[in-house]
């Protein structure tokens, strides 16, 4: 009983030629659609696939860049507080009162008298300290430690001279008329 189903039933007259050739070009036909349907399945679900991949690597991008800022952000904190830390000028004693404006509201800082000179001619800066228990501590530190401050964060400063507009106007008619530093309004 060797040879197909197909040859037994010709030997045995049951189907003709024409009609098993017919019926082998259905079940070819057959084979090949279920094969290009097949790989389509297989071809979605790599497309599927790939897709997730890229979505997956798009969002570790964005986690990643998240967590680098967020390591940038400490790190320069941390250099602000060392920069506050080892250049903060010790108040010699406190005399006057200065009053100053950071964050739209009035503070006070109790300085010396040659201190006070020395905030408004710019050559000290007020800070805000970096410090999360107290963040309403401020420290005196040099115009150039301000500024390298400045560079890193400058919310940090919180009252530095504006150098520009103590150069005095050469056409201005009060120029010989100075306030003096001791008036209280």
């Amino acid at each position: 009983m060797a040879g197909s189903l197909q040859d037994q039933l010709l030997k045995k007259g049951l189907v003709n030629k024409n009609k098993a050739k017919k019926i082998q070009r259905e079940q070819q036909h057959q084979k090949r659609i279920s094969n290009k349907h097949k790989t389509e399945l297989v071809d979605e679900a790599k497309v599927a696939a790939q897709q997730a991949i890229k979505e997956k690597a798009k969002l570790d991008k964005k986690l990643n860049q998240q967590q680098k800022e967020k390591a940038e952000a400490i790190a320069i904190a941390a250099q602000i507080k060392q920069l506050i830390n080892n250049n903060s000028i010790e108040i010699d004693s406190k005399d006057i009162a200065f009053v100053f404006n950071h964050h739209a509201k009035s503070r006070t800082l109790v300085v010396s008298k040659l201190q006070e000179q020395q905030i408004k001619q710019g050559r000290l800066v007020i800070v805000q300290s970096i410090d999360t228990k107290n963040p309403d501590n401020y420290h005196l530190v040099a115009s150039p430690v301000a500024d390298k401050i400045a560079t890193r964060d400058a919310k940090y400063i919180a009252y530095q001279a504006d150098l520009q507009a103590l150069e005095q106007d050469e056409e201005d008619p009060y120029a010989d008329y100075q306030i003096p530093d001791d008036l209280m309004w």
